[in-house]
């Protein structure tokens, strides 16, 4: 095969695909190989007319570079510890900042410690207006005590070793009388109490007790209006503590003392608020001669405790701390708590919540329905256990229309109703988890129920004996239909009985009993 000379101008040319032909065959010969002539001669680089091609460059080929496995962990090592240097120096110069801060505070509220606080930083609410005020050092220079002696019983805490008092007459026809607490360092005891003097004013005695005369500078305790006939006292401290409080303590004990009034029908209060946040709160025997149109009795991380008390209408509430009273009220009544307890008796009209979390409830009730024909009552909490003895009048013989919820969970409820009229009309549900529910109605119920629960059978039974209520001999008609979870039925006097009312009794992973 002939190699054409490489020409400049000749383009190159592609392979052939088509195999290679020799130019002589001959069949009866051996096969010999292709002769190929040889290649000419290039001649010299001088001598080509054409222009060289040129050669392409040499091309060195490199060993591709891996990393070594261990550079690469320490190069890892060495970022992630470069990062974690970094936060832990940034945290380091913030806590530092901190205690500098702090420090440099501290040595400025020592030497002075009244340039930090101005008006603006005393919490007096905007609705009220200042009539009379002690603070720092025109207090009345009173160390054996006022009105508020130690044996008000209020000494709940330790003495501290110094006390100052003032004293305030509020007139009792007054459209309101309030007494209220603000700022991070109120708190202590409120005590009202009755008194067998005769007078047109209630005297409100205020105690400060504390460890150093400084403290004094943080204290406003005055005397207030609130619109054009409400009067009250207040007790005012910063929204925030400036100083050690190991170095500076102080409480307060406040004692409300009402007079005797020369009315048969005992002393009559439109309105009495307290609302003091960190006060325990005791109420004495005040249903004996006072009657309140309106009270309202707030606090919170403190106990409240009436001995007894009369009242159109009542609003108990606080928190981190239970409620413990003996109250009735002409209308509606509401008694409330977080964290905490609620016991004792209560006789409400027309509505009655009694309201906790994470709390018992143990209670006494009455509940009325007056001139509504109707009544509701609300037993609510959640983890803890209701055990209650309910009373339902009316003020008719016969009739009446309750509408009763009674609900917590994780803990058992127990419903004993004591008392019902004649044909009342009742409507329950109460419900738990988790533990026993126990219901048991008076033989005054007519109606419908059900019974319910899981992993287990529930139950209903008619108690045995049990006579006509009305007293006329009349035969009780009970009907129940029992299946593995549930006990469904009817109990009733006459024909017409049979679905007066209604009752719904469920928990879960516990026995469920109803008793009628």
């Amino acid at each position: 095969m002939i190699i054409p000379e490489p020409s400049a101008k000749a383009p190159l040319m592609k392979p052939s695909s088509s195999p290679v032909r020799s130019s002589h065959v001959n069949d009866s010969d051996h096969p010999q190989p292709p002769q190929l002539d040889s290649p000419p001669s290039y001649g010299t680089y001088e001598a080509r007319q054409s222009p060289p091609i040129q050669p392409y460059p040499a091309v060195i080929a490199h060993q591709p570079h891996y990393h070594h496995i261990h550079q690469i962990e320490r190069m890892e090592t060495n970022r992630r510890s470069a990062s974690g240097r970094f936060w832990r120096a940034f945290a380091v110069a913030i806590f530092i900042w901190v205690l500098v801060s702090a420090f440099v505070r501290s040595v400025i509220i020592v030497v002075h410690p009244v340039s930090l606080l101005n008006m603006t930083e005393w919490p007096i609410p905007s609705d009220v207006d200042l009539v009379n005020c002690y603070s720092g050092s025109n207090w009345t220079d009173n160390n054996e005590g006022s009105a508020y002696a130690g044996s008000s019983g209020m000494q709940v805490f330790t003495t501290l070793p110094r006390h100052k008092d003032v004293s305030f007459d509020l007139l009792v026809d007054s459209e309101e009388l309030f007494v209220l607490s603000r700022g991070a360092m109120s708190g202590g005891a409120l005590k009202i109490t009755t008194s067998d003097e005769q007078r047109d004013t209630a005297r409100v005695d205020v105690r400060v007790e504390y460890t150093s005369e400084s403290v004094l500078d943080y204290v406003k305790v005055c005397q207030l209006q609130r619109g054009e006939n409400g009067a009250g006292v207040g007790i005012f401290t910063p929204t925030r503590r400036y100083y050690p409080i190991p170095k500076r303590q102080l409480r307060f004990f406040v004692n409300v003392d009402l007079p005797a009034s020369s009315s048969p029908n005992g002393l009559h209060i439109k309105k009495l608020q307290t609302d003091m946040p960190n006060f325990l709160q005791r109420l004495g025997d005040l249903a004996q001669g006072v009657f309140f149109d309106t009270i309202s009795l707030r606090s919170s991380n403190g106990l409240i405790t009436v001995q007894s008390l009369i009242a159109g209408t009542a609003q108990i509430e606080t928190s981190n701390g239970g409620i413990d009273g003996n109250v009735a009220t002409t209308g509606a009544m509401v008694v409330e708590t977080r964290n905490g307890e609620i016991k004792g008796a209560y006789n409400a009209t027309g509505s009655l919540n009694l309201v906790s979390t994470n709390g018992i409830i143990k209670s006494r009730v009455y509940i009325n329905t007056g001139d509504d024909e109707s009544a509701t009552l609300d037993l609510r909490t959640s983890n803890g256990y209701i055990q209650s003895d309910i009373s339902l009048l009316h003020t008719a013989t016969t009739g009446g229309d309750f509408n009763v919820v009674a609900s917590s969970s994780n803990s058992p409820l127990r419903l004993h109703f004591l008392d019902a009229p004649l044909n009342s009309k009742l409507a329950l549900t109460a419900r738990t988890s988790n533990s026993p529910a126990q219901v048991t109605l008076h033989p005054t119920y007519e109606g419908g129920f059900q019974v319910s629960t899981s992993n287990m059978r529930p139950n209903a039974f008619a108690r045995s004996g049990i006579e006509d209520p009305s007293g006329r001999g009349r035969q009780r008609d009970v009907q129940i239909s029992r299946s593995w979870s549930q006990v469904t039925g009817s109990v009733s006097w006459s024909d017409e009985g049979r679905s007066r009312g209604r009752v719904v009794l469920s928990t879960s992973n516990s026995p469920a009993s109803l008793e009628f």
